[in-house]
């Protein structure tokens, strides 16, 4: 996440430390190179809720759907258990939820179950629009009101939780997290304040994310190579093929389309909440009409420009915003192992490979191309699940998912607790964090000053070690949400059978949102379209993708006694560590950060 400097900081009106700890958990949340674990919720309760309606349908048409019911029924319980905003609105009919649960695993589910399900996630949609009210009536006074400041650990678990709940139902809306984060400004610059206190600024960004939906105009430019066909054709309604744009608008359009000069603009007319999201969308809309004309035309060329124009109206003003398409849409895919690959770039992994691997892996990459290329959710969503298909085994005869359950979700827990101190050691050193004089003698370490040339396994100890971690707390100091997520990471992994614990609810975690995400495959496989299909669903998926292209290329490399490798001996081979290391850590064995590392056996 982006770390503003301390004079940045220092200039605001804040009143307390409450303010800058909201805002850095709200980034946090939003931001690329935060660990998906520590992102916003992919589902929220109301999510939840309607996930579980639709699934009540699929059991409905097809008993096969029992799985992916019970699935979302027991998380929609616990995210109604934890969740302090559904406690407060939600609380009368927790324990009758729970008289249903103790029928949720019977080998049939009785219609009048069904129907009672069904009422209660009813009844939880219905009161969305209070749920919304109430998290940000309940942040404002955990930012704003006069509770006991000494108390810091239950208020910074406070925001914290409140915060990640807000922006998760702030993207599920409809916003765009790049909006968002955006957004965020309005509290970060001393020039947005216009001279208000920070009470009532804080009020106004809540007002302003009202979730919504306004009128967008976006604007394309399109070379082409045919004219005169491009000019009479008929586009879907809400779509115009334009010669020439509007006049007030010459100046964005100067600015957009500079050095390209198009053979026509695109005007399409769509509804959103902000104007980035506005874009994404008429983005998917335009690459549906490119497919149509290239797919009924011959020899057609069509180029569009990788930025557009948003053109709309709010509180009676007239704005024009250039956004980049491209850009957007490559952040879809980012994630903080994408980062990680171009150190393989010099590497020749295809001469390891016998020659149906070496296509496999081809037929990988193209696809992961695609992913990038698509501004189509659904074409992103299935280029990746055939890339992470065929990173997985599937000769066993067992069905698709089960094949990726079976290795994923574990490889990522394991190595979700290293990516957890990566992600803690970069936030000491871009808040530049002195290392105490008695951890750098006790663990040898030369630096003034956390980096990231620090082995992870020195830190690891250093983390785990609570005369240390209390030295490190002391430095950090008023840093609260460095401290807050620093002494989050010494709880989790001080004991082992805290790890252990983590691990578990990882790696639960993923195969929940594996079986989410294949079953949206499936709807696209079968029906050709998913209308709840997200943006976070993409990114996570993209994560689970690089994971597995590490896992090959680390194990390539490191291959030391077979001299031609097939796919299938990589991630057999991994599978068989993995399942090893997964049997030692439950049975005590967990005293290093090596501990939970795997070698390669090939």
């Amino acid at each position: 996440m982006k770390v503003l400097k301390q004079e940045a900081w220092d200039q605001l009106p804040f009143p307390d430390w409450r303010a800058r700890f909201f805002l850095e958990c709200f980034t946090e949340s939003l931001s690329v190179e935060t660990p998906h674990f520590h992102q916003a919720k992919m589902m929220g309760v109301i999510d939840l809720a309607r996930e579980v309606l639709e699934n009540i349908k699929v059991y409905e048409d097809n008993d096969k759907g029992k799985g992916y019911l019970t699935s979302s029924l027991k998380e929609l319980k616990i995210a109604l258990e934890y969740d302090s905003v559904s406690r407060d609105i939600f609380g009368d009919i927790l324990e009758v939820f729970g008289d249903c649960e103790k029928n949720f695993n019977a080998d049939k589910l009785s219609r009048s179950l069904i129907i009672q399900l069904s009422i209660l996630c009813k009844r939880i949609i219905e009161q969305g629009g209070l749920y919304f009210d109430k998290i940000r009536s309940f942040l404002f006074e955990a930012i704003c009101d006069g509770r006991d400041l000494d108390k810091k650990e239950t208020i910074t678990d406070d925001i914290h939780s409140l915060t990640k709940s807000y922006v998760t139902y702030l993207l599920n809306s409809g916003y765009s997290p790049t909006y968002l984060f955006n957004k965020s400004q309005l509290l970060t610059r001393i020039s947005n304040y216009n001279g208000r206190i920070f009470r009532d600024q804080i009020q106004f960004f809540f007002t302003s994310l009202d979730c919504k939906v306004r009128e967008f105009r976006v604007f394309f430019g399109i070379k082409t190579n045919k004219k005169r066909t491009i000019k009479n054709y008929k586009p879907l309604k809400g779509i115009k093929i334009l010669t020439e744009i509007p006049e007030k608008h010459y100046t964005i359009s100067s600015k957009t389309f500079s050095k390209f000069s198009p053979d026509f603009y695109v005007q399409i007319s769509i509804e959103a909440l902000d104007y980035v999201g506005a874009s994404l969308l008429a983005n998917e809309k335009i690459e549906s009409e490119i497919d149509l004309l290239k797919t009924l035309l011959s020899k057609t060329n069509l180029i569009m420009h990788s930025s557009c124009y948003v053109d709309y109206k709010a509180k009676g003003h007239s704005y024009q915003r250039d956004v980049n398409v491209a850009l957007l849409n490559s952040l879809l895919t980012y994630d903080l192992r994408s980062s990680q690959l171009d150190k393989y770039v010099s590497f020749d992994f295809r001469s390891h490979f016998e020659v149906s691997s070496v296509k496999k892996m081809e037929g990988v990459l193209k696809n992961i191309r695609q992913v990038k290329e698509s501004a189509r959710l659904e074409q992103k969503l299935l280029s990746l699940w055939i890339a992470l298909e065929s990173l997985c085994y599937s000769g066993d005869e067992k069905s698709i998912i089960a094949s990726v359950i079976n290795f994923l979700p574990k490889i990522y827990a394991l190595q979700s607790v290293r990516q957890r101190l990566e992600y803690v050691l970069v936030l000491l050193y871009k808040y530049e964090v002195k290392i105490p004089e008695m951890v750098k003698k006790r663990y040898e370490i030369e630096s003034d000053i956390f980096n990231k040339n620090i082995p992870l396994d020195s830190f690891y100890q250093v983390v785990i070690d609570e005369e240390s971690a209390r030295e490190i707390c002391n430095t950090i100091g008023d840093l609260d949400f460095l401290y807050f997520r620093f002494f989050s990471l010494h709880k989790i992994i001080s004991k082992p059978k805290d790890i252990k614990k983590r691990i578990g609810y990882t790696r639960e975690d993923i195969e929940k949102q594996l079986y989410r995400i294949y079953q949206k495959r499936n709807n696209v496989v079968h029906v050709g379209f998913s209308d709840s299909l997200s943006h976070y669903a993409i990114n996570h998926l993209s994560d689970y993708v690089n994971t597995l292209l590490l896992i090959v290329f680390e194990t390539v490399k490191s291959s030391k006694y077979l001299p031609e490798l097939t796919l299938d001996d990589i991630v057999l081979s991994n599978q068989l560590v993995v399942d090893n290391k997964i049997k030692s850590i439950e049975s005590g064995s967990l005293n290093e950060l090596s501990d939970l590392e795997f070698s390669v056996i090939i």
